[in-house]
């Protein structure tokens, strides 16, 4: 079995260095652009099965990869970004300004503190990884299954493919709309592909 994960297009929020979360936060245009290079990457790519984070960025970009399918998008909800609870909407200036405690606190140990009202970086990876092996078990060997995310989600799942500690999370680092690949052989997840944008070159990313 390969899945690909993609991480949805770029948004304005973005492009604004803003914390979204779990907002609902379409696409720009330059993510639209982006949404339309991968799936023409794609297309040559048939896969049994398209999931999505139901946060519209991810579900914006799932159905223009699927445009190029013969399957529809299904909608997994834990699948979604971390929760920044009451940091949403806001940019890092603004977090010291508002919340400069809970900002102290939170950068002393990231991976492991909630933000309030909010999610850990440990909490998303234990909801994305549990998903990740739902969808391993709905499907056969040999299947390839397309799941469209977010970047937090990649690094998450990434962390616990490969055994490492979560607060190795921060040094990962997923373009919108890259591609990132598993495999698994046997019981065994195996890393083929990280943050893959050969189709994003005019978009300014390295190949």
């Amino acid at each position: 079995m390969n899945i690909i994960l993609v991480r949805h297009g770029e948004t304005a929020y973005n492009a604004e260095g803003r914390m979204y979360g779990h907002a609902q936060v379409p696409l720009n245009q330059r993510g639209v652009a982006q949404a339309q290079a991968v799936a023409q990457r794609l297309r040559a790519t048939p896969f049994d099965a398209i999931y999505a984070s139901d946060l519209i960025r991810a579900t914006q970009t799932a159905h223009a990869i699927a445009a190029h399918q013969s399957v529809s998008v299904v909608s997994r909800p834990a699948l979604r970004e971390q929760h920044v609870g009451d940091w949403e909407h806001l940019t890092i200036p603004e977090v010291k300004q508002q919340f400069p405690e809970e900002y102290a606190t939170h950068s002393a140990d990231p991976a492991y503190t909630a933000y309030a009202n909010g999610e850990s970086f440990e909490m998303l990876q234990a909801r994305a990884y549990e998903e990740l092996g739902r969808i391993q078990r709905d499907h056969t060997t040999g299947t390839t299954i397309c799941v469209v995310c977010h970047g937090g989600t990649i690094n998450a799942l990434v962390c616990a493919v490969l055994g490492l500690d979560i607060v190795h999370h921060t040094k990962l680092w997923i373009d919108n709309c890259s591609m990132t690949t598993l495999r698994q052989v046997g019981p065994q997840l195996q890393l083929v592909r990280l943050n893959d944008n050969a189709h994003l070159t005019d978009f300014g990313q390295l190949p």
